[in-house]
């Protein structure tokens, strides 16, 4: 339920107003626009002239049967790679292969995607058109790559081939212009780890997985898959109008199909059952709960697990729910912003009366209409 919940969020509420601007900003993984860039170079073999040149807009030269680039997206993409092909020549061969893991890297072969084998064979590598033409290439929609994070840009003739402008145009979240639009937000520092931004990070990661894991009903894995190598990302994802929930970011939709077959390349790493934290943080370190239709009702119940402060939101049709906690001087001090128009209940931990809005109310628990309000109450 709560990845469902956060899922139908993210798919429903894209006219919505935008969460408020604030330091979490930098922790958002969604990119700035839909075009996307290799970030460095992992690594390179045999003969390769000017590949750092790829993250700029110069040109990297591969001349050699067995010469490549490993370009590195520093992070999950996905959709219609391209490249340019500034020199070339009738005997020139280019191949791309995929993989979301490092371990996976390789001139030959994708991590797979569209079906388990136990050699971990079964993508292979998309071989570019022949004779290769001055350009720019870009792949159809039924090529486009699910998840990855890095590409490999392999030689397979000993003719020198000149490429520039390497990138992907990424294709999930189809129905959102801005990919960082998001109509929530979290923030916290965790004093007590060695990283205070972890919980701050986990949530925005999960956020981004949704994502890439959100794409057009029209562009999902083909069953069965290409025969003898290679996949299909042109298919139906079922009788739907609008974009598609799918397993993973390689577009996998059904979990466990053959066991895996100890395929390790074939399990995506950006998967919608790891994104469970994201909401649970919202319900929980938060406290926000809408307990009727678009938050007609709702309860604030935060849960200050160790942490001296925190906040954050979510928006429905409605508007905003926010909620921004902190401790000081052992009194725990609660600010709420809930649409007019609602009512909700809010219950803070600690001890002794609470007081709302500068007024003391018995107890813990206060029942509030909609709007802007301060509580407070003794954290021991």
């Amino acid at each position: 339920m709560l990845i469902l919940f956060i899922t139908l969020s993210f798919l429903a509420l894209r006219v919505l107003a935008a969460a408020p601007a604030g330091p979490w900003d930098r922790f958002n993984f969604a990119p700035k626009s839909r075009t996307s860039r290799p970030v460095t170079i992992h690594s390179v073999q045999g003969n390769v002239l000017s590949a750092h040149d790829l993250l700029g807009n110069g040109s990297a030269t591969l001349t050699g049967n067995g010469s490549f680039i490993v370009i590195d997206f520093g992070q999950e993409v996905g959709g219609r790679v391209f490249l340019t092909i500034d020199k070339s020549s009738s005997n020139s061969r280019l191949s791309l292969s995929f993989t979301e893991s490092s371990e996976f890297i390789s001139p030959v072969n994708s991590d797979d995607s569209c079906r388990t084998v136990r050699t971990m064979d079964g993508d292979g590598v998309q071989s570019l058109p022949t004779p290769l033409p001055q350009g720019k290439f870009m792949q159809t929609v039924g090529q486009q790559r699910g998840g990855f994070r890095y590409m490999t840009i392999a030689s397979n003739s000993n003719s020198p081939v000149s490429i520039s402008r390497a990138g992907v145009e990424n294709t999930f979240m189809p129905h959102w212009d801005d990919l960082r639009a998001y109509n929530g937000y979290f923030f916290t520092h965790d004093l007590g780890f060695h990283d205070t931004d972890f919980l701050t990070k986990l949530w925005y990661a999960g956020a981004y997985t949704v994502q890439t894991n959100t794409i057009d009903s029209h562009q999902a894995r083909q069953q069965p898959c290409p025969s003898p190598k290679g996949w299909n990302n042109s298919a139906s994802g079922g009788p739907v109008v609008g974009p598609i929930l799918v397993d993973g970011a390689k577009r996998d939709r059904y979990r466990s199909a053959a066991g895996y077959n100890f395929d390790h390349s074939y399990t995506s790493h950006s998967h919608g059952w790891a994104t469970g934290p994201t909401p649970a943080m919202t319900f929980h370190i938060l406290g926000i709960g809408i307990t009727s239709p678009q938050g007609q009702t709702w309860t604030i119940t935060p849960v200050l697990s160790g942490l001296e402060s925190a906040e954050g939101g979510l928006t429905t049709g409605l508007g905003w729910f926010g909620v921004k906690w902190n401790t000081t001087d052992n009194v725990l001090t609660v600010e709420i912003s809930t649409p007019e128009g609602t009512s909700g209940s809010v219950m803070l931990p600690g001890e002794g009366d609470l007081t709302v809005d500068g007024k003391t109310m018995s107890g813990g628990r206060a029942e509030l209409n909609g709007g802007n309000h301060v509580l407070t109450r003794s954290s021991i």
